[in-house]
């Protein structure tokens, strides 16, 4: 499994909207399976800052170095300090008072819901070995637009004339030429959303979101930390939700950025 199909895997389990997943046995190393609910608080270096993330933070974390999915590790575990470079972690989060999984009441308030009303976001961060380097967001953007029609994808997302929420729209264009069913209409199709740093042609957010008109419809939202970490950042949640992305974007950065040693 190479790093986008292990960075994949991991944004899904994580995410409250698919918490019928769990991992098979055997499939994520020793290391995952006793950081899947941390017991004490996590020390690291994310992105080049030192950081101490709360236990309740610090699901599924992950060091480089650390064993891939499957297997062992061979020797000790070293010490963890915070020079330790972080790779993965994620956590779910109550949106809008940022409120983690750290109390038996919290943990019930979670499952009085279910995916279609849920206040819980799932928050995912990628660093270290795994981070894709700056400018990841528009290579993104770059790839299912102009880079999907050098390549005749059959999905080309396109720009539209309207606006939602401050946020640039694309659609997949194109018509599936053996039902003639439009591509945007397909069960798993979704719609783009892209935010630009004020005066640029920068991405500042990349979002994409189910088009099926149901209650659960959900969103994958990506971002980076405006301060400079070298740090990947995916949020998920309903696209109901979707109207809120800005304050969900600020409110995650600070959460994170909290995590920084001495705060």
């Amino acid at each position: 499994m190479n790093r986008l199909s292990i960075a994949s895997a991991f944004l899904v389990l994580i995410s409250p909207l698919c918490h019928a997943v769990d991992f098979e046995p055997g499939f994520q190393s020793r290391e995952m399976a006793a950081h899947q609910y941390a017991t004490s608080d996590a020390v690291g270096d994310l992105g080049g800052v030192p950081v101490t993330i709360p236990k309740h933070f610090a699901s599924y974390l992950e060091y480089d170095n650390d064993p891939g999915w499957g297997k062992r590790r061979t020797g000790p575990t070293p010490p963890r300090t915070h020079a330790s470079r972080i790779r993965s972690f994620g956590f779910d989060v109550r949106y809008p008072d940022m409120q983690g999984l750290s109390s038996p009441l919290l943990v019930e308030d979670q499952k009085s819901y279910t995916i279609f009303n849920t206040p819980w976001i799932g928050v995912s961060v990628i660093s270290g070995d795994f981070y894709s380097g700056d400018g990841f967001l528009d290579r993104i953007l770059y790839q299912d637009t102009e880079g999907a029609r050098k390549r005749a994808s059959s999905t080309i997302y396109e720009q539209q004339k309207d606006k939602y929420a401050g946020l640039t729209i694309f659609h997949i264009i194109g018509v599936d030429e053996n039902t003639g069913t439009p591509n945007r209409e397909y069960r798993n199709a979704r719609d783009l959303f892209v935010a630009y740093h004020k005066g640029t042609m920068r991405a500042k957010a990349v979002i994409y979101c189910s088009n099926r008109n149901i209650p659960s419809a959900g969103c994958k939202h990506m971002f980076s930390l405006d301060n400079g970490q070298k740090a990947e950042v995916t949020v998920r949640y309903r696209r109901e939700d979707l109207k809120k992305w800005n304050s969900i974007q600020e409110s995650v950065s600070k959460l994170i950025l909290g995590f920084k040693d001495g705060h």
